[in-house]
């Protein structure tokens, strides 16, 4: 091969080589927004599509029952309809078996619709809190990565003062030896940390459904959510009105009343046979267990949320003093960015002030998320959250202070 024709293929090949970095530094550079995250995930996520699969199949179930019920009620009165024609009388027990049959099964049937209701949007604000949580650990991961890079590049220059001062005279072997070993020893945290952080970046997009090497942007300003709420009685009070657990016992309850109110309006005790006394008294033990269950249940609920309200206060606490410490070392940076400015402070205190600074505004950043979902959960926890937004439920928003730096 001539000189000519290897020089072209060589120039082609490098500009090949130099497409592709610039490819890969592109796909490497691109953030998805956190917005576009979640607005896939709600459409990507197969649990959320299940849940609402399995809301679409209670719903169908119960409008079949209607029309059991209808086609049933026809069939009654027809009947009603040829006794009378004939000179028969309707029993009691064909009364209770009816209304056994009509009313009482299609009131089961809408309790058990209205408790899928609740059950799939438990369910969804279950799934919401996982992908906050789930994001919090990736965002918890870069944030690793990057202080670690950041103080790289301190360590970096430290570690080249020490070798120049060594070669120099200046300093002793130890010293040197001491440096290169902190130097190892932070590219060994730093590559650790990128482990953990594309271990987490998969889990989070295999959550949103997204491939596994998406990356997402972090470092997000949320306003500080609060629950309007000064007393936590009126919160218990409200999520024993609207709780799952609480709906269930009660509408179980409520399907035993209707069942023994149909024997009562039909039947004296003494006419019942053994087999519906039988199911009679069992009725009446039900009732007695259910009622326990349900103090039981009520006692739980109100101890899980005065300890949510409790934790809710401390985080809102802990969010003032988390600013306050960002807020002190945001003063020193400008202190210290002013001194090198001048002079009188050297390119390595400045870095150490911006990681300072980094580290503190990244904890800020992400106390308000955390505390956000927090909040979120507390909504969900009295029965307020619906679906994805309950966040702000019931709450107001307060900004305490944030930006980037």
């Amino acid at each position: 091969m001539s000189k000519g024709k290897r020089a072209v293929l060589i120039m082609i090949l490098l500009i090949l080589i130099v497409f592709l970095l610039q490819i890969n530094m592109t796909r490497a550079g691109d953030e998805h927004d956190y917005e576009a995250m979640i607005n896939t995930w709600q459409q990507n996520n197969l649990e959320l599509k299940s849940l609402d699969l399995d809301l679409a199949s209670a719903l169908r179930t119960y409008q079949q029952v209607e029309e059991d019920v209808s086609t049933a009620s026809s069939s009654w009165s027809e009947m009603v309809s040829l006794f009378k024609l004939i000179g028969r009388d309707i029993t009691s027990e064909m009364k209770f078996m009816t209304v056994m049959q009509r009313e009482i099964n299609l009131e089961q049937a809408k309790i058990n619709y209205e408790q899928q209701q609740l059950s799939v949007q438990s369910s969804k604000n279950q799934l919401d809190l996982g992908l906050r949580q789930t994001y919090l650990s990736y965002w918890q991961a870069a944030a690793q990565v990057e202080a670690l890079e950041r103080q790289a590049v301190i360590i970096d220059l430290q570690h080249q003062q020490q070798q120049t001062e060594y070669e120099q005279g200046h300093t002793s072997k130890q010293s040197s030896d001491n440096s290169s070993y902190s130097h190892t020893q932070l590219e060994n945290k730093l590559q650790a940390a990128r482990r953990s952080l594309d271990q987490k970046k998969q889990s989070l997009n295999a959550m949103v459904g997204m491939p596994l090497d998406t990356v997402y942007e972090v470092g997000i300003w949320e306003d500080i959510s609060k629950l309007d709420a000064k007393q936590v009685d009126p919160l218990i009070e409200q999520a024993l009105s609207q709780r799952l657990e609480i709906k269930v016992i009660e509408d179980r309850i409520a399907i035993n009343d209707l069942n023994i109110a149909n024997y009562d309006d039909h039947f004296t005790y003494n006419s019942m046979d053994d087999s519906m006394q039988e199911s009679y008294d069992e009725l009446k033990d039900q009732q007695y267990y259910n009622a326990l269950e349900l103090e039981q249940q009520k006692i739980s609920i109100e101890k899980e949320i005065r300890i949510a309200f409790l934790d809710l206060q401390f985080s809102q606490d802990k969010l003032k003093t988390v600013l306050n410490q960002r807020n002190d070392y945001s003063h020193i940076l400008d202190k210290v960015r002013e001194q090198f400015n001048n002079g009188s402070a050297t390119r390595v205190e400045l870095l150490q002030a911006e990681y300072d600074y980094f580290e503190a505004h990244s904890s800020y950043l992400m106390a308000i998320y955390e505390h956000n979902t927090k909040v979120e959960q507390f909504s969900y926890q009295i029965g307020v959250g619906v679906g994805f937004n309950a966040g702000n439920s019931g709450g107001i928003i307060n900004n305490m202070g944030g930006g980037r730096r």
